[in-house]
Order: structure tokens, then C-alpha cells, then sequence
């Protein structure tokens, strides 16, 4: 059986946990923080299977972890979905530097507005987004997730095409 992998990125906060546990068909599995002092990268981690041959992995990753987590798990991942929040228009570098690191990586990344809050304008400007894709996305729904999963997969499909 293949194997694709997903990172989905958002604050230290958690909302990746959520989203990872709204679309997984096996129980989220979360690193645990120690207490012994050793490094921790905090992770979720869930699975879809699409069919007998193909497994989609998710990673759900804090952005400021990203770079360690997307070394860690490549090769195949397909692509990211970065989470992004309220706080992201006002705030966003940690956001920014994640969506940075990703590109850097090579890896495709498409941006999921999580509140209506979030004006789609303000967060382009916020994170410079040069061309990335802003979907809507509502972490707790697992058809919402479902949503921002495939806009993503349209997108990686998209820019592939275009740059063949």
C-alpha cells in the first residue's frame, strides 16, 4: 500500500489536533509533553484510508515546528494545510515564517480560514500569500475538513499541471 502525507499547521493552541481529529478514520494519536527535559516536538497524527492502495497520513503540527516535522516525515508529503486564525491578521509571523519554511521545502501549501472573523483580504496582505489558496474551513466538521482537504489536493494538482 502508498502512502501520501498531509501537514496541517496551526497555533500551539491546538486547532490542528481538532482538525486531524475531525477527518482521521483511526483514533488521533498525540506526542505526549515529557518532563524529563528532552526535546519534544508536540505532533498528531491520524489516517484516512482512500482505497485499498492508497493511505493518507495527516501530521498536525504547530507552525512553529514545521521545518522539523516536514524533515521528519518526508519524503511524500503532498502538501500543507496551514490553519490560519484570528489572531494571524494581526500577528503574523509565526504563520508567515511557517508558510516560509514550507516553500522553501518545496512543499504546497493552501491556506484554511478558520473564522469568519478573518477577513480573506486582510489575511492575504497579513501573510503574503503571492498566489497560495485561501479556503474556508470549520476545524470540528469533519465535512469541512473533508473540504479543505480536497481544495488542497485540487491545488498541488493544479500547480503540477501548470508547471509541466
Amino acid at each position: 500500500m502508498s502512502s501520501a502525507k498531509v501537514l496541517v499547521i496551526g497555533s500551539p493552541a491546538g486547532l490542528q489536533g481538532r482538525f486531524v481529529g475531525a477527518i482521521s478514520q483511526v483514533k488521533v494519536r498525540s506526542s505526549a509533553r515529557t518532563t524529563s527535559g528532552e526535546d519534544f516536538v508536540p505532533m498528531d497524527f491520524g489516517r484516512i484510508k482512500i482505497d485499498d492502495k492508497l493511505d493518507l497520513q495527516i501530521f498536525g503540527v504547530e507552525r512553529d515546528r514545521v521545518g522539523v516535522i516536514a524533515d521528519a516525515v518526508s519524503p511524500g508529503i503532498v502538501g500543507a494545510l496551514l490553519l490560519a486564525e484570528p489572531a494571524d491578521t494581526s500577528d503574523p509571523h509565526f504563520s508567515s515564517q511557517a508558510l516560509d519554511e514550507l516553500s522553501e521545502k518545496g512543499i504546497f501549501t493552501v491556506i484554511a480560514r478558520t473564522s469568519d472573523d478573518i477577513d480573506s483580504a486582510s489575511l492575504a496582505g497579513a501573510l503574503s500569500l503571492n498566489g497560495n489558496e485561501v479556503v474556508d474551513c470549520v476545524n470540528l466538521d469533519r465535512d469541512s475538513a473533508k473540504n479543505a482537504l480536497v481544495k488542497l489536493f485540487e491545488a498541488v494538482l493544479e500547480a503540477t499541471e501548470s508547471a509541466a
